[in-house]
């Protein structure tokens, strides 16, 4: 196995690229309310904070500002979409920020830092059971009155 089987791949709406590190970042919305001549605060637990993702992406070879700037066009593309992240596997997320860092000094190569969030919006639009269940409850009553005649019953 050479070293460019071993390098980490990942993936934004259908774009491959190379990636070397990642961050990510979690936790908690508080508010933290301190009152005077109180020496415990009160702390309020808004619920959780939306899911981060550092990526360090970059681009190597004589033609790698073309792969750039078309993976930088992807990022730009509102909405949210799969990332195939290298480490983590599949996320929803969307592209928040991103910087391209280049240099005269090394000769057809850059890197870009990208910035998701969490995506949002469910993937598929979740339905509710008993939403189903009544549904079907329903058809199932028209086809018994569509098929069934109560005629040849007598009085």
């Amino acid at each position: 196995m050479s070293w460019t089987d071993r390098m980490a791949r990942a993936s934004f709406r259908g774009f491959e690229f190379l990636a070397d590190s990642h961050d990510a970042k979690g936790g908690r919305r508080l508010v933290v309310h301190e009152f005077p001549g109180a020496d415990v605060p009160v702390v309020e637990d808004l619920g959780g904070k939306a899911g981060e993702w550092r990526l360090n992406a970059y681009f190597i070879g004589p033609d790698y500002d073309l792969a750039r700037n078309d993976f930088l066009a992807r990022l730009a593309e509102p909405g949210a979409d799969w990332l195939t992240h290298p480490w983590l596997g599949e996320l929803w997320v969307r592209a928040h920020t991103w910087s391209v860092h280049e240099s005269n000094d090394k000769n057809g190569f850059c890197t870009v830092s990208i910035d998701f969030v969490e995506g949002g919006e469910s993937v598929q639009p979740t339905t509710d059971r008993v939403d189903v269940a009544f549904d079907r409850l329903g058809k199932l009553a028209d086809v018994a009155i569509d098929n069934f005649s109560l005629e040849a019953m007598s009085a």
